[in-house]
């Protein structure tokens, strides 16, 4: 496997390619900076939507396994 293929970078290339991924991000179209904002905005949604699912999941097998033990005992 080739350690360079991974960017295992040196400081100093890691500044360059830093560098050189601002400037073609500063440098890409207008539409393809509104999709790339939608597809972040839908990332964070979903991380959000499974977040609470598993809360409320997490907190209903709570509720239940404490009223089980309460009517049980």
């Amino acid at each position: 496997m080739d350690l360079h293929h991974i960017d295992s970078l040196l400081p100093a290339e890691m500044a360059f390619k830093a560098e050189q991924v601002g400037v073609t991000k500063a440098n890409m179209t207008m539409s393809k900076t509104l999709v790339l904002a939608i597809l972040a905005g839908a990332f964070i949604a979903f991380g959000a939507v499974f977040f609470i699912t598993v809360t409320v999941v997490g907190l209903v097998y709570w509720f239940v396994y404490l009223r089980a033990a309460e009517i049980k005992g």
